[in-house]
């Protein structure tokens, strides 16, 4: 018997980095842009980043000089391509900024050298997660048993934000940002992205972004965008409100598991 277990120890050991790399490749474009210009708007999901896209889709937008068109849910993909719905992607939709903006869950990518990171506290992403993977029919168990999953839980989300915390190299371009401070002051983080990225954006052009980005204007559009698609009938993906508080209601057995296991990477977050 302790042939075999050092052969299949030795067989994990070989099968990780391989599983490892094959995960990278995924998650990287296809093909790599040649100047290694792309800027890659990550986060764990339900973290907040549709918002952010449609933030910077619609500044990406008035920064080109287009007033006509707005992103809509309709066209959010081909604006800020997502990594996960295609890997050959395009030239830029629009000539502002002139690199693409990338969104993808990807966890820790050396390939990913232009990073913007949105975390969210734990609790909100788990509630938020349950309520969409349920919608969809991704997931069919309770809270509860989402929180344990290996896949979709709380464990997933820990090992999300400390790779990249733990792992992001000094030499990377590198922007940590929570969604909840992006919800207090969305034109102050907008104008700090600009400067980083070498523009300087005029209030009125940030405060139509924004306006054109809130939560009722995009409620409303994707109930519009829904609206004969067979597979999400009746799926609210977007709240009209924000009252603050997580969008599935879970037990305080729940709620302490989250808190326990997120603990340590939430402090270094900055979250109680």
């Amino acid at each position: 018997m302790q042939p075999f277990r050092k052969i299949a120890n030795r067989a994990i050991s070989l099968l990780h980095p391989a599983a490892e790399s094959e995960q990278d490749r995924l998650a990287l474009t296809m093909p790599v842009s040649p100047l290694n210009s792309d800027t890659y708007l990550v986060a764990f999901p339900k973290s907040g980043v549709t918002w952010l896209s449609f933030l910077l889709a619609n500044v990406n937008l008035l920064l080109s000089g287009d007033r006509q068109r707005r992103a809509t849910f309709f066209n959010i993909n081909d604006l800020i391509p997502d990594i996960h719905v295609s890997r050959n992607l395009g030239q830029p939709a629009t000539p502002a900024p002139g690199f693409r903006i990338i969104k993808s869950h990807s966890g820790y990518h050396p390939g990913y050298t232009k990073v913007l990171l949105l975390v969210r506290h734990p609790l909100h992403v788990m509630a938020s997660y349950y309520a969409y993977s349920t919608g969809l029919k991704q997931f069919s168990g309770t809270i509860d048993e989402m929180v344990e999953h290996p896949d979709f839980g709380i464990g997933a989300w820990v090992r999300h934000a400390a790779g990249w915390l733990d792992r992001a190299r000094p030499e990377i371009s590198f922007r940590l940002l929570r969604y909840e401070d992006l919800r207090a002051q969305p034109h102050d983080h907008l104008r700090v992205f600009y400067s980083l990225w070498g523009f300087e954006l005029s209030e009125e052009m940030i405060s139509a972004a924004v306006e054109r980005s809130n939560l009722r204007a995009m409620a409303g559009n994707w109930e519009q965008y829904n609206e004969s698609h067979p597979a999400r009938v009746g799926f609210e993906f977007v709240r009209k409100r924000d009252d603050g508080e997580p969008r599935t209601p879970m037990s305080e057995s729940v709620r302490i598991r989250i808190s326990e296991a997120a603990r340590p990477i939430a402090e270094r977050l900055g979250y109680a």
